[in-house]
């Protein structure tokens, strides 16, 4: 997914105004995780870190960006999650 994500990122690296738009995309994916995930680690399970995931960041970002802008499907989304934790942006720790 990270790939996903990271090869889609570089096809259109060129455009200023796509980028503009990952950055807006990757900026909320982070504020999102940091607000609304990271405070709730210690008492979630991973499948209710994954759920809450798809819920509170995957699906919004889909629902703003969707596949009439990008080709962003819920994968290429998550990807984004990993390729900031990648990056030590998110962090899956408490």
């Amino acid at each position: 997914m990270k790939e996903q994500f990271a090869k889609l990122l570089e096809s259109w690296s060129l455009y200023g105004s796509a980028q503009d738009i990952f950055v807006h995309l990757l900026t909320k994916v982070d504020l999102l995780f940091d607000q609304q995930i990271r405070p709730l680690l210690g008492e979630l399970d991973v499948r209710q870190v994954d759920e809450l995931t798809e819920k509170l960041i995957v699906t919004p970002i889909i629902d703003e960006c969707g596949i009439e802008v990008f080709d962003l499907d819920y994968h290429t989304a998550m990807g984004m999650i990993y390729w900031l934790a990648d990056r030590c942006y998110v962090s899956w720790h408490r």
